[in-house]
């Protein structure tokens, strides 16, 4: 038994020694040696046996650089697969030719090449990295070769001199903010495999008018087509189920949506701001929504989702048995007067935010939470009487109401945020208790406002 044991520790040794020796074998042949070429630094990756290198840096004044498949240094040949991290960022290169080794395009590669107008990739490329060309104002057409699956975050974004954007077939996500701020793209034919658009992928792309959707497409992420304030018609695929909040929000020249069948989860701020959006409707066959007069509500009348901002009345009723208006449902339309059934209990944040006309608004007994920038920037409303079971009032509740004169808490308020009445006018009369008094102190709010202790 000894003996077995014996063998055994002799044999555990025998494979620690075994990987020790290889391990101090491998580093010895991994290189970090690096050399330069015609103003462009390599570096060796790996062993140097796999003779492989990746593109680590240039010369920061050369205007036109040509990235070979293949380089040779000191008799030996390599391929180059890579370009590396922050290698070409903030030079002046204008023009960048790759050579079709080269399958991986790291994150930050090019980043803040303001000068750069022109990018060949390789035939073969597999994979741009994160941030690739952020910031690369001069830009103007890409061209994305047939292997590229995923467009990574951010990857293009700020490239506000982008026109002409050309997609692989093969291409199935385009990731946060992809393209976001690229003022000067102007429309986009997405390949027919996205299935979904990333949070910001075209956020404030105020140039972009034509967007042609993937009849798969499934999910419009939150803030997708954010301030597209040249975008005029949007024309979903029956695929889409889920349109995320302020997904199309601010976009000035949008008109008119058609809301498919397919929709399950549409957020009520999808379309906030959208000041020109009058024409409304939603597929009959939708088992989640359904159009009254132009506004969308929940298909069981519960719920009102959203009040286009394009429409020019100036009184408005809400359909009675609504429990729920949904967040920034009412935002920036031209209404002066809102009517609410006593149904309501639930008014979503922002509800009536920016609303600039309105001057009056019932508010339901059965609300008892005021929730943030329910109000905010309602310049108009002069009065308001709060609910008397109302218990909280969140941030910014009443922000830039200027014409607000006198507010009554109830005695059940007994949580208020930050800031509720900033940016209201000075003489605005806020009256409550003592311990009402303390909770606007203990938030360190600025009063902005006269107190009167009832």
């Amino acid at each position: 038994m000894k003996k077995r044991v014996i063998t055994i520790a002799g044999v555990l040794i025998a494979v620690f020694v075994l990987l020790f020796i290889w391990t101090k074998v491998y580093h010895f042949f991994e290189s970090e040696e690096t050399f330069t070429l015609e103003g462009v630094e390599y570096k060796v990756v790996g062993n140097v046996s796999a003779r492989n290198v990746e593109v680590c840096g240039v010369d920061k004044d050369k205007y036109e650089l040509e990235i070979p498949a293949k380089v040779s240094d000191k008799g030996r040949k390599f391929k180059v697969k890579y370009i590396g991290e922050r290698a070409f960022s903030g030079s002046n290169v204008e023009k960048v030719t790759i050579g079709n080794n080269v399958k991986l395009i790291r994150k930050y590669a090019f980043m803040n090449c303001q000068n750069l107008k022109e990018i060949a990739f390789p035939e073969d490329l597999e994979e741009i990295g994160a941030f690739a060309f952020l910031g690369c104002t001069g830009l103007e057409e890409v061209t994305f070769p047939k292997n590229i699956k995923t467009l990574p975050k951010q990857c293009f974004s700020d490239c506000r001199s982008l026109k002409n954007v050309v997609f692989n077939s093969g291409l199935q996500k385009i990731e946060a903010g992809c393209f976001m701020n690229c003022t000067g793209l102007q429309e986009l034919h997405l390949p027919k495999k996205i299935s979904i658009i990333g949070k910001r992928a075209f956020s404030n792309c105020t140039g972009l008018s034509t967007v042609e959707y993937p009849v798969i497409l499934e999910k419009i992420s939150s803030y997708a087509f954010y301030k597209c304030s040249a975008l005029s018609e949007v024309v979903l695929p029956e695929s889409v189920y889920d349109i995320g909040k302020m997904a199309f929000a601010d976009c000035d020249s949008l008109k008119e949506i058609h809301i498919p069948a397919s929709v399950e989860n549409l957020k009520g701020s999808a379309f906030a701001g959208s000041n020109s959006l009058k024409n409304v409707t939603v597929d009959e066959a939708n088992p989640v929504y359904k159009v009254v007069n132009h506004v969308i509500y929940t298909k069981d009348g519960e719920g009102l989702v959203l009040y286009p901002a394009g429409l020019d009345y100036k009184e408005y009723k809400v359909e009675d048995g609504v429990k729920r208006i949904f967040t920034y449902a009412f935002s920036d339309t031209k209404l002066e007067e809102i009517k609410l059934p006593e149904s309501v209990k639930n008014i979503g944040i922002g509800a009536f935010s920016n609303c600039t006309l309105l001057k009056k608004i019932n508010l339901s007994q059965n609300v008892k939470n005021l929730r943030a920038y329910v109000f905010m920037n309602c310049e108009s409303l002069e009065e308001i009487v709060l609910p008397e079971k109302v218990k909280i009032i969140d941030e910014g509740c009443f922000f830039g109401c200027k014409s607000l004169k006198e507010v009554e808490l109830p005695k059940t308020v007994n949580q208020v945020g930050l800031f509720v009445f900033n940016g209201c006018d000075k003489r605005l009369k806020v009256r409550g208790t003592k311990t009402q008094k303390a909770m606007f102190s203990n938030r360190q709010e600025t009063p902005e406002f006269q107190w009167e202790t009832k």
